[in-house]
């Protein structure tokens, strides 16, 4: 038995067909055999971040990546956030090896900031603010937006507080088991230090917080004798409900 080596150097990237066969001394010649040879030296490209980090939200905001690999295709694309000083990998989805674009829509629950990184079936490596911007962005910053970074600063998942106090004119007066003898109001204010207060609900009236400030106050005219009852609660911009509370406003002018 003789054994006979070749060794075939292919470093021309993309998919290679080989055909081959053995001729011994005899003139006998072998089955023709083939072999394909797939060889992948380019980084993925196209790798994209985008989301819209203007409205505000109360779950959890859409990034959506996107990435090509024109040669061995992409295994993965995720998200990574930028946390204590690097950059950690935060949501992963994966892929089979499909070499036409691709996109995912992530859903980020958490403020923050985070880019792109895309991984060809070879282990290549691309991430989002190098393909868009040109290089790598290792010390972000909220206030200071590149190219294929997304901050997101927009998700409010905390309830806005609301109070309500009755005040009066100068006759202005309580008298014994809390009934008002002359005429008062009713003061709500309501406050959101994230979203800023979108509205209040009042017996089922709603009153519109035209500017989103962070406080919002509205008052209630005087009332007619005997017990008023006003249930109420504040809404912030992302929709966080606050507690419904309930007042009751007692008044008596008759002698």
């Amino acid at each position: 038995i003789f054994e006979y080596n070749h060794n075939e150097l292919i470093d021309e990237e993309g998919i290679t067909r080989i055909d081959y066969n053995a001729l011994d001394f005899a003139g006998n010649s072998s089955d023709d055999g083939q072999s394909i040879m797939k060889v992948d030296q380019t980084k993925p490209t196209d790798v994209t971040a985008s989301a819209d980090t203007t409205i505000w939200s109360n779950s959890s905001v859409i990034l959506t990546a996107g990435g090509w690999d024109n040669m061995s295709g992409l295994s993965k694309l995720m998200i990574q956030k930028f946390d204590n000083g690097s950059w950690n990998n935060y949501q992963t989805t994966e892929f089979n090896g499909e070499n036409t674009i691709q996109s995912y829509d992530f859903e980020v629950e958490e403020n923050g900031i985070y880019r792109v990184k895309a991984v060809d079936m070879v282990g290549f490596e691309m991430t989002s603010d190098i393909s868009m911007g040109g290089n790598e962005v290792t010390n972000p910053k909220d206030n200071d937006p590149k190219p294929g970074i997304i901050i997101i600063d927009k998700i409010d998942k905390v309830k806005p507080l609301i109070s309500a106090e009755i005040i009066g004119g100068e006759n202005y007066k309580l008298t014994s088991g809390g009934w008002y003898k002359d005429d008062v109001r009713l003061k709500l204010t309501a406050t959101d230090e994230a979203s800023g207060v979108g509205t209040i609900t009042c017996n089922d009236e709603i009153s519109d917080n035209i500017i989103k400030a962070k406080t919002f106050t509205m008052e209630y005219p005087p009332f007619k004798e005997g017990i008023n009852t006003f249930e109420y609660f504040a809404t912030d911009v992302a929709g966080n409900n606050s507690d419904t509370s309930t007042t009751d406003v007692k008044i008596d002018m008759t002698k």
